[in-house]
């Protein structure tokens, strides 16, 4: 505001009282886009080019784009620029509220009428949008050739696209046409505009207010700026919150959910490193290389505890997320993943406790399987995900124990024998068991006599001599493309391991399980361990009768 009397003043010196009037007009609403006294009243026969600016230095790029042949809903500039600046000051103070710095996202701004942000209109090469997915494509290749040919109006990584809807205009009906995707993919937000989204109307008790999709579309924005489904824990203290990224944003904008609207801290911990919410300039998504060399998940009767170890080159990690996500995912699409965050000390450590009384009912019943999913947060705002774990529940308690660490040093296996082992596949045999080599891998045999193969499936591996021993490794299958679901249903879930001196009186240790996973996982013993023999019996799968096993070994 600063700057716009100062530039109306220089400009129009005799014009100081309708300043002043303008000023106690543009202070009655933060966001009303009603017609009020606006500087395009002050400026007489002038008429300067607007002149859009920001304090930031990566800006959220808005454009308009529309069908050719058409226009933009009346008043859209007004209209989407009190939305946009009602975002910028509630995912401030959603940060704000979980000890994040207050921070708005950049936008430029008109510096002669600063309630005005650039939005950018683009009219399409159609007179229609395309069909189904098609149309985002189509878009996209639309924005980016705008961008292309004129690099100086990108102001940063992010762009939120405002579609012109087809729908009656009051916001219950905005998106009746199925061409239009409603969704936030790659950094583009795909939003759409109907001639009632104004803020005018928000928490006003009408219909055009009930129905603002200002949550809605903001909920796309987010997608876009890398923050997934989720939903708030169970015992939330103020009993009754609705997330906006587990279909609360619909909500929003009624008067009864004041207050009661939000994102959760892993939304927050995302958005505290986005390029766009930055305020000094630094290199951003610089894709680091990284790996989990010690991750541990333990539970017990009331929590769920992981402690990791991140090595990473490049940008530090700032931040881990841990999603609990109940199956089936495609059913819900993970909006009722709940989950924890919290930040990585200077040496790339974390550690969190997750009490179960977070867990909705139906997450701790028997047998319900969780998939968890885990978010790590680079300082230069790069979002790493690792999804393939998963647990079960039963007695109410999670059978959850997994151990990661690539800095142990295994034994030497060149003395090693597969001394056992009940079926195996011609060209997948057990010395791949042992060969120090994960690309390699054993498999049963489902070709030729596929009952022999069939779960369950032992070996036995005898160590040359009597060794101590204080735990045992496995390496999954490599392959984990979840687009090829066979692979992945060979892996390994359930186990039981037994030792012996002599292959004759066995020992058994216990039933353990193995995680999606293709990093190496360990089962460490309270007490070292003295044998020379040990059997592994595989009795579960992730959905095939059939097994397979890349690696075994023992530290």
């Amino acid at each position: 505001m600063k700057t716009l009397l100062s530039t109306i003043t220089f400009r129009l010196p005799h014009l100081i009282g309708a300043v002043i009037l303008f000023t106690l007009c543009y202070a009655c609403s933060e966001y009303d886009t009603s017609e009020t006294l606006t500087y395009e009243h002050l400026k007489g026969t002038e008429d300067p080019e607007p002149d859009y600016r920001s304090d930031m230095p990566y800006n959220l790029n808005v454009v308009y784009f529309y069908p050719k042949g058409t226009q933009p809903h009346p008043k859209y500039q007004k209209r989407l620029s009190g939305v946009l600046t009602f975002w910028q000051e509630h995912l401030a103070d959603e940060l704000a509220s979980y000890g994040y710095e207050r921070r708005k996202f950049g936008l430029l701004r008109d510096v002669y009428n600063d309630s005005l942000v650039k939005i950018i209109p683009i009219e399409g090469q159609y007179e229609d949008y395309r069909s189904g997915s098609q149309n985002i494509k189509y878009i996209a290749e639309e924005v980016n050739a705008y961008f292309a040919e004129h690099p100086d109006e990108k102001a940063g990584p992010h762009t939120a696209i405002f579609q012109r809807g087809t729908g009656n205009g009051s916001g219950c009906d905005f998106n009746p046409d199925p061409k239009l995707f409603f969704t936030g993919i790659n950094n583009l937000a795909y939003l759409i505009d109907y001639e009632k989204l104004d803020m005018k109307y928000f928490r006003n008790g009408t219909t055009e207010g009930d129905c603002l999709k200002v949550g809605s579309n903001m909920h796309e924005l987010l997608h876009s700026l890398n923050v997934p489904h989720d939903r708030e824990r169970y015992n939330d203290p103020d009993n009754f919150r609705e997330c906006i990224m587990s279909g609360g944003g619909g909500r929003l904008s009624r008067q009864e959910y004041a207050g009661k609207v939000h994102i959760t801290k892993a939304a927050c911990a995302i958005l505290d490193k986005n390029p766009i919410f930055q305020t000094t300039a630094s290199p951003y998504y610089t894709s680091p290389e990284f790996g989990l060399d010690n991750f541990e998940f333990t539970s017990d009767e009331e929590n769920i505890y992981i402690k990791a170890h991140l090595a990473a080159t490049g940008a530090k990690p700032a931040h881990l997320a841990v999603y609990h996500d109940k199956y089936p995912a495609w059913v819900n699409n993970d909006y009722d993943a709940i989950n924890w965050t919290t930040a990585f000390d200077e040496n790339g450590n974390a550690e969190l406790t997750m009490p179960l009384a977070g867990f909705y009912p139906d997450m701790l019943e028997d047998w319900a399987f969780i998939r968890l999913k885990l978010r790590i947060v680079f300082e230069d705002g790069t979002l790493e995900s690792l999804d393939n774990f998963g647990y079960f529940m039963l007695n109410g308690k999670p059978r959850l124990d997994m151990h990661l660490n690539e800095t142990i040093n295994e034994m030497d296996k060149s003395d090693w024998q597969v001394t056992y082992i009940k079926s195996e596949q011609a060209g997948k045999g057990k010395e791949n068991l042992i060969d120090n080599d994960r690309n390699t891998l054993w498999h049963s045999e489902w070709w030729g006599s596929p009952q022999i193969g069939k779960i369950p499936q032992d070996f036995i591996v005898d160590l040359g001599a009597v060794k101590t021993v204080n735990g045992f490794t496995f390496a999954q299958r490599q392959q984990t493309d979840p687009n090829n679901s066979g692979p992945l249903q060979v892996h390994i879930k359930n186990y039981t391991i037994e030792i012996s001196n002599d292959q004759t009186n066995w020992t058994k240790l216990g039933d353990y399980s193995l995680q999606q996973i293709q990093e190496r996982q360990i089962r460490t013993f309270a007490d070292p361990l003295s044998l020379r023999y040990v059997r592994i019996t595989m009795n579960s799968t992730y959905n095939k009768d059939v097994c397979a096993l890349a690696e075994f070994g023992a530290f």
